[in-house]
């Protein structure tokens, strides 16, 4: 189950559970940054967020992007990525 990060330790929770889903929307908008997000995930590497954060830029602004199995969860990661300066 996918929880709001609220602190560092949920953050990572998130993207550990969800992981399939996140590397799936790297895959289809940022393939070339694929390996890294793979290493920085496993390193739990907070420059992941940057990754997120560009996945999330190159998407387009249309309604059908909701519709992308964790494509809420990116964006709750991307919002809350303060939480990793705790």
């Amino acid at each position: 189950m996918t929880v709001y990060p609220k602190n560092k330790k949920e953050w990572w929770d998130n993207v550990d559970s969800r992981w399939h889903d996140l590397d799936n929307i790297i895959m289809r908008f940022i393939p070339n940054a694929a390996v890294e997000a793979a290493t920085f995930k496993q390193n739990h590497d907070e420059r992941l967020a940057d990754i997120f954060q560009t996945a999330w830029s190159k998407a387009p602004d249309a309604s059908w992007i909701h519709s992308i199995p964790g494509w809420g969860v990116l964006c709750d990661l991307c919002s809350e990525r303060f939480v990793l300066e705790e």
